[in-house]
């Protein structure tokens, strides 16, 4: 009993990463079939579209992580000049990857 107040923080660490999840995938160009890099992704609750709950930017192979995302369904947005924006939804399992598959972009015309 006497480690428990050093152990605190560990078991809460543990609690919080079996509770939350993460999303990830990779961007793809719809023309060329390449990935899109630096495509910024928003995550907004379903019931509340107009704030994000969290998002990330792709990186130089076009692909992002948003980590510590709680269960629940979801709404996926991607935001990148010159192309036109995708929104998807998704659900999110407690403690499981979410791999939404690949987001395949659209030029805008």
């Amino acid at each position: 009993m006497a480690n428990f107040p050093r152990l605190l923080p560990f078991l809460l660490l543990l609690v919080v990463a079996t509770t939350h999840a993460q999303v990830s995938r990779r961007i793809l160009d719809k023309t060329t079939g390449q990935p899109v890099p630096y495509v910024s992704v928003a995550l907004y609750r379903q019931v509340d579209t107009v704030t994000a709950v969290s998002g990330a930017v792709a990186d130089s192979v076009g692909q992002y992580l948003i980590a510590g995302v709680k269960p629940g369904t979801y709404s996926l947005k991607t935001f990148f000049i010159g192309y036109k924006a995708i929104r998807q939804s998704i659900i999110v399992s407690r403690g499981q990857p979410t791999d939404v598959g690949a987001i395949v972009l659209e030029a805008d015309s």
